[in-house]
């Protein structure tokens, strides 16, 4: 979700950065937006119930982007769900578009029910474990986060786990992460943002977070800046009617600057009140609405912060569960009693249960028990990264002739279609977006997915073996005219798949 209007203010503070810079160094990243990204790239299949992996696709070549720099990638995901989180707005985001989605789908509308289907989609659980379960074999490292992944991103870059954290999410500068790289692109450019420069930002030429009072960077540094996150509105609390985050800047300020020339001791603290105060007298009630009191307003916002500085997260060092920041004395028993600071914190977990949550992730981070089920998936096979990064694409070709062929809805003629199309797609179409080793490795996906389509076409009783074995020599020609765009390793391993598929073929048709 990220601050409304935070990282345009913080412009000025970032500058052109390239993968190649993080060379032999660990970058963590926030799983769940690479893995929204690819799921956007196949939207409609996600919405509409058609099987895919295509959702993979975009991790993939990200990994694969960072490992062809010498960089080690530390993939974070999300855990449970704070108790103070409402995810309303979201869900009833997603609803609409779905809506939207299969309103254009009814009425023919293909093209414009997959631009719908995007902002329908989110991030399953299933998601997440089958990308885990890739990442094991591909030997990439993992956290599962207790709760939320941003604190815990920003944990690992502040303890020295990791040289920055690639998001796209402004959350992370909330909880004070001291270096993000954001708008990470497919040629390894990204715009990077260290906190210390901050303290360097200007509006109109004048400096927003040091020099209105002595000792006024060290303040925004040591809370305020998550403070005046909070007021502009996050995901624990919606802002005020007409308050953003320069109004949130300005009013922080003003309270700061008071207290300190009022010699009060803990201004730090005071100056989150006494901002919410003042903007809760003059916007709470603009729109007519109330949906709280100033009161409850003040007392929820000071509740919040603690989401900010002490939400637990997994320590791989001690490899245990703690906080981000550690939790003094100063938190009083009617602000946050220890019945509802799990609320806000989340609550804490066994050092044994911790264990297998964030590092082998093999019980549900909600129940904190075994999953259920195991996920389904197809079998990467033994060619590495660059296979499996072309291949998820792919993976929808055979899926759909495994459909056409079940539903018997067409002809022998349309399934061989269907293998044939797939195959050329998968080869060239790839071929030409990605590089000529990407080229090969998709070749080789096609001719797996023309065996898959030609086993699912015989099974289905659609197409003898003879026609279905024709269909995927036929296929097999197309991915192989996919693998001469490639190079060494990446050629050999397609060709030597499509030799097998061909091999198989024969050996189907003659059966």
């Amino acid at each position: 979700m990220g601050i409304k209007g935070l990282l345009p203010l913080l412009e000025s503070a970032a500058q052109d950065v390239h993968l190649s810079q993080y060379a032999n160094t660990t970058l963590a990243v926030d799983a769940s937006s690479w893995l929204h990204a690819g799921a956007c790239g196949c939207a409609y299949d996600l919405l509409f119930g058609y099987q895919t992996l295509q959702y993979l696709d975009f991790t993939l070549r990200r990994l694969e982007l960072m490992q062809s720099h010498a960089i080690t990638p530390l993939l974070v995901f999300d855990g449970g769900a704070l108790g103070v989180k409402s995810n309303r707005a979201r869900q009833e985001g997603r609803a609409k578009a779905r809506a939207q989605a299969e309103e254009a789908l009814r009425q023919g509308r293909r093209s414009e029910a997959a631009e719908s289907a995007k902002g329908a989609v989110g991030v399953s659980p299933r998601m997440v474990r089958t990308l885990i379960r890739r990442l094991r074999i591909m030997g990439i490292r993992f956290i599962v986060s207790p709760y939320e992944a941003d604190p815990q991103l920003s944990f690992l870059v502040r303890h020295g786990h990791a040289a920055a954290a690639v998001t796209e999410d402004s959350d992370l500068l909330a909880y004070g992460c001291p270096r993000c790289l954001f708008k990470l692109d497919d040629n390894g450019n990204a715009r990077a943002l260290e906190f210390e420069d901050v303290q360097f930002v200007q509006r109109r030429e004048n400096h927003l977070f040091a020099g209105s009072f002595e000792g006024e960077w060290e303040a925004w540094r040591g809370g305020l800046f998550a403070d005046m996150c909070i007021l502009a509105g996050c995901e624990y609390i919606n802002s005020l009617p007409q308050v953003g985050v320069i109004t949130a800047h300005q009013s922080l300020r003003d309270a700061a600057k008071n207290l300190v020339s009022g010699a009060c001791e803990d201004w730090r603290d005071a100056a989150l009140s006494r901002a919410a105060e003042a903007l809760s007298r003059k916007y709470l009630n603009s729109n007519g609405a109330q949906s709280m009191s100033a009161i409850e307003y003040i007392e929820e916002v000071q509740r919040v912060r603690l989401v900010f500085r002490h939400q637990r997260v997994w320590d791989p060092q001690d490899r245990v569960v703690c906080p981000l920041s550690p939790i003094d004395g100063s938190i009083s028993a009617p602000l946050a009693p220890d019945a509802q600071l799990d609320r806000y914190i989340g609550a804490p977990i066994s050092a044994d249960v911790a264990r297998r949550l964030c590092e082998l992730a093999e019980i549900d981070p909600v129940s904190l028990q075994p999953f259920a089920e195991e996920v389904e998936e197809a079998a990467p096979g033994a060619f590495g990264m660059g296979t499996m990064a072309a291949g998820t694409a792919a993976d929808t070709v055979s899926t759909a002739a495994a459909a056409a062929a079940a539903e018997t809805a067409g002809t022998t003629g349309d399934v061989v279609g269907q293998v044939e199309r797939g195959a050329e797609g998968s080869s060239a179409g790839h071929g030409a977006a990605q590089s000529a080793a990407s080229a090969a490795h998709a070749a080789a996906v096609a001719a797996m997915a023309a065996a898959m389509a030609m086993a699912a076409a015989v099974r289905a009783g659609v197409a003898s073996s003879a026609v279905a074995a024709a269909a995927a020599t036929r296929a097999a020609a197309a991915a192989r005219r996919g693998s001469r765009r490639g190079r060494g390793e990446g050629r050999a391993e397609a060709v030597a798949l499509v030799v097998a598929v061909e091999a198989a073929a024969s050996a189907v048709g003659e059966g």
